[in-house]
């Protein structure tokens, strides 16, 4: 074929896959992948193979099938790049061109490679350039913070509670009320005669009122403050943006009058309340004044028993509300982190739940144990109504909140993370998983430029070039820059990079070169007469020299059933 054309960079061989095509460019053969030919004659009504540099004429593809410099070269530079300094090491600058595509940078260990990524990025990012980072080396740290809880917020009402401070302060204030001593009686039925005025004086005799049923007084107060709430909230609500004057119109009237009824409910028990303790109390200070001047006892005003018991009732009822507050509440939110092999999607689950037997310590500000603690002495509390040991109890319980500082449920909401599978399985990533998650999340994330510092560490061969070489392919093609420092070849050398850094150590001096794959060079910065090979250079680095290489193909076409 070489002998009919007479120009041996115009003849291209065929190959159907990534292996072969390989092993014919290492040996200087031209190849097509990509393309669907079948007859050359009608090779105009065919797909072509997409070409990484795209030519704009037959000639210009000529040129470039013999890499000739001067056309590479006016074909990159017809790409979008940024000129950028480059630091492997703090003492040492380098002037770089980055291209909107792929852009490796490889050679020896120890040679400064994460150094000059690091130093791109920040010289890249002083330009107001949106980037995206992701360090292999640096996974397991970078997939922890992903756990971490620091921007969640403590929010009850996620959970549907409420925080209940009101009934805490109930707690802290409740006192037991005891029953009238029977000694009072025997104290009034022996001094009843003593003296005849103050048997005229019949409020002596009256009994005090009894105070109103505590469960209206709390319905209208719950139903006053969640009206007052909702009230505050329809103020800042622009109505006009969503209905009609007349809809605005009724909805404020039918709603200040269902606030206005509450509200003159909730004062009714206030007044009502507040009247009758003013009435007990003028009435016991008068039997007071009474007793004192006639040398008697009066009949006590009440057998103590009614407010004995309303005390208790209201105080386990406080009890049960923050009860019902912080148990069988939870709610989650699933993020979108990546797809795993064999697992399916993958999720980081935000979970927000109240205290339970499955809630761990560090899902709290304060110790579950003393929160656990709290809880229980409030459950038993509510099963002792009748108990003489309430009070020592109640005590007990307001020393370990005060002692802690809780005063609402908000102490027993927990908050965490998990990775979760699709069904909402816990799962546990293993150290490879969490790289190529976390990978997935860094390339999703919309930026302008793309950062990879090993990101082969922990993952597969197979799963590198069939999974992520892609995915990098693709945002080259969507014009992002993508910059990696990698030891993996079918990154560094299958992307096709725009832009190749290539780092040396030879007695003891460093060498950078750039060049690219397309006119087979790699320049000396410092001197542009010396030049290497970049096949030459990749095949060494990435391969483990030609002989590797060649070795490797050997022993894979040694079993046509290998792959």
């Amino acid at each position: 074929m070489i002998s009919l054309v007479g120009e041996p960079t115009r003849v291209f061989d065929e190959t159907q896959n990534n292996r072969s095509l390989g092993v014919f460019a290492n040996h200087d053969y031209n190849v097509i992948i990509g393309s669907d030919v079948k007859d050359w004659n009608k090779y105009e009504e065919c797909n072509f193979s997409e070409l990484k540099l795209p030519v704009s004429s037959f000639s210009q593809f000529c040129l470039l099938a013999k890499r000739d410099e001067a056309v590479v070269e006016t074909l990159l530079n017809q790409k979008k790049s940024y000129n950028v300094k480059a630091k492997p090491h703090s003492s040492v600058t380098i002037d770089l061109k980055i291209y909107d595509d792929v852009n490796i940078i490889f050679g020896q260990k120890g040679t400064g490679k994460s150094k000059i990524l690091e130093s791109i990025h920040q010289s890249m990012v002083s330009q107001g350039i949106e980037c995206s980072v992701y360090a292999g080396a640096q996974k397991d740290d970078e997939f922890n913070s992903l756990l971490k809880t620091t921007d969640m917020e403590r929010n009850i009402s996620i959970v549907g509670s409420t925080d209940c401070k009101e009934e805490f302060e109930y707690i802290f204030d409740w006192k037991d009320t005891n029953p009238t001593l029977f000694s009072n009686y025997i104290s009034w039925f022996k001094t009843r005669n003593h003296n005849s005025n103050k048997k005229r004086m019949k409020i002596t005799e009256a009994a005090t009122l009894i105070v109103p049923s505590p469960e209206s007084y709390t319905q209208h107060a719950d139903d006053y403050k969640t009206i007052k709430y909702i009230k505050e909230s329809l103020d800042r609500i622009v109505l006009d943006n969503y209905i009609s004057e007349e809809e605005k119109i009724n909805i404020i009237n039918g709603f200040d009058v269902l606030y206005s009824k509450i509200k003159s409910k909730f004062i009714l028990d206030i007044l009502e309340a507040n009247s009758t303790k003013l009435t007990n109390y003028s009435i016991n200070a008068i039997k007071g004044i009474a007793d004192k001047n006639s040398n008697s006892v009066s009949k006590p005003s009440s057998t103590g028993f009614i407010e004995y018991a309303q005390n208790r009732i209201m105080l386990i009822k406080a009890l049960k509300k923050i009860l019902e507050n912080i148990t069988d509440k939870n709610s989650f939110k699933l993020e979108y982190l990546g797809e795993l092999e064999d697992k399916g999607e993958i999720y980081i689950r935000r979970l927000f739940r109240m205290l339970s037997s499955e809630s761990k310590t560090a899902e709290f500000v304060s110790g579950i144990r003393v929160l656990n603690d709290i809880k229980s002495k409030m459950l038993q509390a509510t099963s002792m109504i009748s108990s003489d040991s309430l009070s020592a109890h109640i005590d007990s319980l307001k020393g370990m909140c005060i002692d802690h500082s809780i005063n609402s449920t908000a102490y027993f909401l927990g908050i965490s993370k998990q990775i979760v599978t699709a069904d909402n399985t816990e799962y546990v990533p293993s150290n490879g998983e969490k790289g190529i998650l976390l990978l997935q999340k860094r390339l999703k994330k919309p930026a302008d430029a793309y950062f990879l510092d090993e990101p082969e560490l922990g993952m597969g061969n197979s799963y590198v070039d069939s999974i992520i070489r892609p995915q990098i392919s693709e945002l080259a093609k969507r014009h992002k820059a993508v910059i990696i420092a990698t030891h993996n070849a079918n990154i560094a050398v299958r992307t096709l990079p725009y832009m190749s850094i290539f780092r040396t150590y030879q007695n003891g001096v460093y060498g950078t070169y750039i060049g690219n794959p397309f006119n087979d060079q790699l320049v000396n910065i410092k001197d542009e007469n010396d030049k290497l090979s970049w096949t030459a250079e990749s095949l060494h680095t990435l391969e483990g020299g030609k002989e590797a290489f060649n070795d490797r193909r050997v022993i894979y076409g040694s079993n046509d059933n290998c792959c």
